[in-house]
């Protein structure tokens, strides 16, 4: 395919615009060594509660199931690629009673025999799977084993982010109570002595019930505050697999993680082997080339050999010399059939084509994600630091208004909009920090839950799974593995011209 054939298929960039400002390390200029980001990112507290999760979690047990389930379904296909044996055996046992008149006296002599009757049949039959009808659903189906663990590694990325986000929530409603805690405090102090100075005659009766007003507001932020530590702790706990009332038993500590340095961004090409869901539909759709193969097969003409093997008698003690036996071959074909075996080729086509797309899609909207996450990180950063910038203008606000208060150069309503100000930039500074740990656990989805290092001793780790030895061959090859995804694409469509 040249050149122009290749990118009239999909518009892949080389790397990411928006990571210029980080390092580049493509799988052409170094090896990859990964592990879980839950390793490097969140935490101990993350990483332990994680893997608790991991073994107890409800939706991974049903993961574990469709697993199996999967492997049973390859299972019963495969068993058609051998010859099918069936053994019947029987016996019957008849009384026979005849009787005759003889004489014109009417005299009828009665007569009766038993008769014995023992069999034992054998029967093999096999199907020549002349035109691979059966090899192809048996491709299919182990497609779709690895298939529903792609699925599963996606699970535990679902699992591994509502964890994720519940903990932070639940750090971040800890922040917020000591936080408003501490603003309460402050305002009750500031009230007291504002009704001091009321009763000295230095102040008014409005700066009294101004600062009764915000010390209210204050309170009231609390029950919301306590309430989400309490949904957060609930949540965990579910995704633990236990009940609600074990989650006042978790013990997280109110501080958020460290946030690592992310300097390792994979080209585009490389999410094909680091994302699940791409993986799984990638996988679906060679699934689906199968099932075309297989429903084309079907229309052809069927080849099965036959052998019997039987034996019969009426003495069990005889029962083996008194043998039959036969063998056939049948050619099975539909002379007319309405279309319908037609019609169910085209359906597989039709299928195969929606899952072509589907897979296109899920890729280019992988690279959005991609996209997306970065641009957020960039942006949260900026208004951290604006953020940032704003508390400390507050707070020289804050201490300024107040000075000139005391002073009777000015009235207590700028101290009250300056401490009020100062208050909402801490809360909004700790929510935010909160969400800049949320879009890096993003950005770590969106290259499929892994963290890449550059090995510069150019030495693999030996993989200890399946999953990250096919990872691990993924992204130290030297070939274009989107360009084989994308021409598995094209070939999918080209392939119907054939059939």
């Amino acid at each position: 395919m040249s050149p122009d054939e290749r990118a009239s298929l999909v518009d892949i960039p080389e790397n990411f615009p928006s990571s210029v400002s980080f390092r580049e390390c493509h799988a052409k200029d170094c090896i990859y060594t990964t592990e879980w980001y839950w390793q490097t990112f969140g935490g101990q507290e993350f990483a332990s509660l994680l893997q608790e999760a991991f073994s107890r979690n409800y939706s991974l047990s049903q993961s574990a199931a469709r697993i199996l389930q999967a492997k049973a379904r390859a299972e019963g296909v495969a068993s058609e690629q051998f010859p099918s044996l069936a053994v019947g055996i029987g016996g019957s046992r008849s009384r026979i009673e005849t009787g005759a008149t003889i004489l014109s006296t009417g005299f009828r002599p009665e007569g009766k025999s038993l008769q014995n009757s023992f069999s034992l049949n054998n029967s093999l039959s096999y199907e020549i799977d002349l035109w691979q009808k059966i090899a192809s659903g048996v491709h299919a189906a182990e497609y779709r084993i690895e298939k529903s663990y792609a699925d599963d590694h996606a699970q535990h990325l679902v699992v591994a982010d509502a964890l994720f986000r519940a903990i932070m929530d639940l750090k971040s409603a800890q922040q917020l109570e000591s936080l408003v805690q501490n603003q309460i405090h402050v305002s009750r102090t500031l009230l007291e002595l504002m009704e001091l100075r009321f009763s000295l005659g230095q102040s008014t009766a409005l700066d009294v019930f101004d600062q009764r007003s915000l010390l209210a507001s204050l309170e009231a932020q609390l029950p919301p505050v306590l309430l989400q530590q309490t949904t957060a702790r609930h949540e965990i706990a579910v995704l633990l697999g236990l009940p609600p009332e074990n989650s006042e038993h978790l013990d997280i500590s109110p501080d958020y993680p460290s946030l690592p340095k992310f300097d390792n961004i994979p080209a585009p090409a490389d999410l094909i082997a680091l994302r699940p869901d791409l993986q799984s539909q990638l996988l679906e759709l060679q699934a689906s080339e199968f099932d075309v193969a297989e429903a084309v097969a079907a229309r052809f003409p069927q080849l099965s050999l036959g052998f019997n093997y039987n034996f019969s008698t009426s003495d069990i003690d005889n029962l083996f010399p008194n043998s039959f036996i036969s063998g056939v071959a049948n050619v099975l074909t539909t002379l007319i059939e309405g279309g319908s075996r037609l019609g169910a080729s085209h359906l597989q086509k039709a299928e195969l084509l929606e899952q072509s797309s589907r897979f296109a899609e899920r890729f280019i909207i992988s690279m959005q994600e991609v996209e997306d996450v970065l641009h957020a990180e960039r942006r949260q950063n900026e208004l951290l630091e604006a953020i940032q910038a704003q508390q400390l203008a507050a707070e020289a606000t804050y201490t300024e208004s107040r000075s000139r208060y005391l002073n009777g150069a000015t009235d207590y309503i700028r101290v009250l909009h300056a401490l009020q100000n100062k208050q909402s930039i801490e809360r909004s500074e700790v929510a935010e920090r909160k969400n800049l740990l949320l879009v890096r656990n993003r950005l770590y989805l969106a290259f499929g839950g892994k963290f890449l290092r550059k090995n510069e001793s150019r030495h693999s780790p030996v993989p200890t799974t399946l999953v990250e030895a096919k990872l691990s061959e993924f992204l130290n090859d030297d070939s274009d593995i989107l360009y084989c995804a994308i021409n598995t694409v094209k070939n999918s469509h080209d392939s119907f011209e054939s059939y």
